[in-house]
């Protein structure tokens, strides 16, 4: 054929390509078709397992609201001030019980199990880089709180007592935040308990942030508290008005002489020091501008909201302390700002719809106090236009705390009432961050916001991806948040099954010895690929890391290097065995049995000098007479045992339907696994209709290959040209296309019992077969977030684990269904973050205050109607 002949052909078929590609991409999966590749692709909010919240929301109202007051006092609580994000933690480095159901036990009764604590020191984890807005907002569900108790129990009521008397704790609280500097109105962030390095001080990279330099040792009588300084606006705003509601609202003559005092502080400090920029200790540098908000971003001489915020602050301190220049500062501002100019213009400074969650709770309890204090008729007016407007941008986002104000400010033709009591019937106590993936749902609907998936309606405050540290300040659209980080591996002891490893991606390792109901992060070892655990020697464990191979001779308390080798995986010739063989991009290598003391130090490379190929990876399998070696390349599989010299080279690949080109393989070969007699391949293809992995499986040492998934047989010859390969039509090459895209089998395992069952790592879930890949089926029954990242198998196990983003799955009966586990890593280490509950009290009491909710709706058992 002469050669432009050939270039035409050539430039057709990859025509051809391009076309049948697009064609596929439009097409729809038939999901009547005979197939048997077809699964139940399904996708609907899930219930839970043991690991994660599966119906904490079951609650009445006041119930949730009683829970919440306990866990504050009990688990959110340093002084009286608030941290909302605390890290529950198990006593992990001593003995405290078996632990035995302990997740359980915290996830269905919301109560710290046996040895568990929250270390608010600077030992801890707790989050006080926000605490004084937290605690702003306490107080001001507190004032709520109080002042209902007082107008229906009385003062003499029990409830009330321990109502006023922890809203005393909260006051003090505040005070010790504006003394801990020594510069009193200077508002701390929050402080942590003790001395030394905190968190944030501790996990610091220089050029990240400078945030380390403004943590500094209390002063005084306060020498043994740890504070971080450098306020923002909006703390100085959240204190602001949360003294003041409960000053105008709930106060008795004491508290507010208390009251007074801090914000006669604040106020000099804020407002009066330095004309509304406020200082850090120094009172030289700026902190933070109050006028514009941050580096007065917003402006000076019109309404916006962060001015809006500063205002209030103003009229909150005059009214409080009777001070007359912080009047003047009031007067001054609301004139600049043009506040009665703009009460009945149609411009909105109260943001967009399904945006600025933030700065609305801000300013909405703001505008409710001002509706309260303010007595200029101009001023009034225009805060409620404020309040108006943002009720036209969130009127339908089901927000009980943002509707109870809307409708205590505009009166009852606002604020959704039915809404607010379904957002609160949704609220779950389990505030422990669970992993939330909505946007694969197809039970709900979606909205493009600007680009951004987002849910149609609002979800359900327990399906939501919730804010870190207060609910309110996200978006109850959003979809997807606190996904786990992937397990790649995880290996039991074979001597005690109580004690475990697990390996992340990013190469660190956790170990457990509660049988995998709490887990610790391991110091001394980094960018680790796999791990084994000896079953002769009883506490020794050896580690593939990036930086050579370590050992351990007490179960992983100390490391120590044994070899600079770096390797990705060890493999060993039986359960029993002390002879180990370790996989690298370069070879094979062995370490023969030199007693405890010795193994794992001295390495052998026994694959000798392999083709300078690319894309090669090697195999090993073991049995009792020879080590059988595989080297898979492009251009084929490459064999040698232990006493072969050099590498046999793969049969001659096959020219196919008169095309120049020969292929071995249609894409590049990223990994084999040999079991038995079986060879299996995943190749990456990249140039064709389908972009991904296919994986083939050889049972005559490479001569051919078939995918695993049989079915497929016809587009995988297609694919490679090869001569017994059959003319495909399009219409038959469409359908095996979406059979391989539905069925694109990512990793594979087989089961240890029956070589014919394999299982294998799709999208959706875990493919299954019983028959060597003549028939499929589909497995994510029990799967919270039926996405899968990854699977394995433990060397000592015949368990099935998957790694999903919402933790780590087991089957214990061969994938026909999924059970939940602890490794849910969507924080430090192996920790898990409580929020605290301070947004349900908030709009809960304000609710209660107002009489919006309603004594039945307080004690409904509303799940159950």
């Amino acid at each position: 054929m002469k050669t432009k002949h050939r270039k035409l052909i050539v430039t057709c078929f990859l025509s051809f390509i391009t076309t049948l590609n697009l064609f596929a991409q439009k097409m729809e999966v038939d999901v009547n078709s005979q197939s048997n590749l077809m699964p139940d692709m399904d996708i609907e909010y899930r219930t839970a397992g043991d690991y994660h919240d599966s119906g904490s929301w079951k609650k009445t109202l006041n119930d949730k609201a009683v829970y919440f007051e306990k866990n504050t006092i009990e688990r959110h609580n340093i002084e009286g001030t608030y941290p909302s994000s605390v890290r529950l933690r198990p006593p992990t480095r001593f003995y405290n019980g078996s632990q035995k159901d302990a997740w359980k036990i915290l996830n269905t009764t919301g109560e710290l199990p046996q040895g568990w604590f929250v270390d608010h020191g600077t030992t801890g984890l707790s989050n006080v880089a926000h605490t004084s807005s937290w605690t702003g907002n306490l107080i001001t569900a507190k004032a709520f709180h109080v002042a209902f108790l007082r107008k229906t129990k009385g003062e003499n009521n029990k409830e009330f007592k321990a109502a006023y008397k922890q809203a005393n704790e909260i006051i003090s609280g505040i005070r010790k935040l504006t003394l801990v500097s020594g510069q009193a109105g200077y508002l701390a962030r929050g402080f942590a308990l003790g001395h030394g390095p905190t968190y944030a001080e501790r996990h610091y990279r220089w050029g990240e942030d400078n945030s380390r330099d403004l943590w500094k040792q209390g002063v005084g009588e306060f020498s043994n508290l740890r504070y971080r300084g450098g306020p923002s606006h909006h703390n100085y705003d959240q204190v602001f008005r949360g003294l003041g509601i409960y000053y105008f609202i709930a106060a008795d003559s004491i508290q507010k002489e208390n009251i007074r005092e801090i914000v006669e502080d604040m106020s000099n400090w804020a407002h009066l020091k330095n004309n509304m920029n406020v200082m850090l200790e120094n009172g030289e540098d700026i902190s933070t501008e109050l006028i514009g908000g941050w580096r007065a971003l917003d402006g000076d001489s019109r309404p916006s909201g962060s001015s809006i915020m500063a205002t209030t602050g103003l009229k909150i301190a005059y009214l409080i302390t009777g001070n007359k220049k912080v009047k003047e500062l009031y007067d001054k501002w609301v004139e600049i700002l043009q506040y009665r100019e703009f009460k009945d213009s149609e411009e909105n400074f109260m943001g967009e719809e399904r945006e600025n969650y933030d700065d609305t709770d801000h300013l909405l309890p703001d505008l409710y106090l001002l509706n309260i204090i303010e007595e200029d008729e101009d001023l009034l007016a225009f805060y409620k236009k404020c309040v108006k407007d943002s009720w036209s941008v969130h009127k339908n986002d089901k927000l009980s705390w943002f509707n109870f104000i809307y409708q205590a400010v505009l009166g009852d033709e606002f604020g959704d009432s039915e809404g607010s009591i379904w957002n609160l019937q949704t609220f779950p106590t389990n505030r422990i961050l669970q992993p939330q993936m909505n946007s694969i749902r197809n039970d709900i609907e979606f909205y493009n916001n600007n680009g951004d998936k987002q849910a149609l309606h609002p979800l359900p405050v327990y399906a939501r991806p919730s804010d870190n540290e207060y609910e309110w300040k996200r978006s109850p659209y959003a979809l997807d948040g606190w996904l786990s980080r992937t397990i790649n591996v995880l290996e039991v002891s074979p001597y005690d099954n109580y004690v475990q490893f697990a390996i992340e991606t990013n190469g660190s390792v956790h170990r457990s010895l509660t049988k995998g109901e709490t887990w610790q992060k391991m110091d001394g070892l980094s960018g680790v690929n796999d791990i084994l655990l000896f079953s002769n020697y009883r506490w020794l464990v050896i580690a593939a890391t990036e930086h050579g191979i370590y050992r351990s001779f007490n179960c992983g308390d100390t490391w120590e290097k044994s070899s600079d080798l770096v390797v990705d995986r060890f493999y060993q010739k039986s359960k029993n065995s002390n002879i180990i063989y370790a996989l690298s991009s370069e070879g094979i290598y062995v370490s023969n049995d030199f007693g405890e003391w010795g193994a794992a130090g001295n390495w052998e490379l026994i694959s000798g000098k392999t083709p300078r190929l690319s894309s090669k990876n090697f195999a090993v399998e073991i049995d009792d007479k020879v080590v059988n070696m595989f080297m898979q390349t492009a251009q084929g599989l490459y064999c040698k045992t232990n006493n072969d010299l050099n590498w046999s080279p793969p049969a001659p690949a096959i020219r196919g339907r008169g095309f120049s080109e020969v292929m071995t393989f249609p894409g590049k070969p990223i990994w084999t696994k040999v079991h038995g007699k079986r060879i299996f391949s995943a190749i990456l293809i990249s140039d064709w209709a389908f972009k991904g992995n296919i994986i083939v499986v050889s049972e005559d040492e490479g001569k051919s290959w078939v995918p695993i998934v049989k079915e497929l047989d016809p587009i995988y010859k297609w694919m490679i040209h090869a001569k017994e390969g059959k003319s495909l039509h399009v219409n038959e090459l469409t359908k095996l296309l979406d059979q391989l895209k539905m069925l694109s089998i990512q990793d594979l395992i087989i089961d240890k019992e029956d070589s014919n069952t394999w299982y294998g790592m799709i999208e959706s879930g875990v493919a299954i077969t019983h028959n060597a890949g003549k028939t499929w089926k589909i497995s994510n029954n029990g799967l919270y977030i039926p996405r899968v990242n990854k699977i394995f198998t433990s060397r000592y196990s015949n368990d099935i684990y998957v790694s999903t983003p919402a933790g780590v799955y087991v089957s214990k009966n061969k994938g026909e269904s999924w059970d939940d586990t602890s490794l849910i890593l969507n924080d430090v280490g192996a920790l898990r973050a409580e929020i605290g509950g301070v947004g349900y009290l908030e709009a809960y009491w304000l609710g209660m205050y107002h009489g919006f909710i309603t004594s039945e709706e307080a004690n409904q058992l509303w799940w159950q109607e």
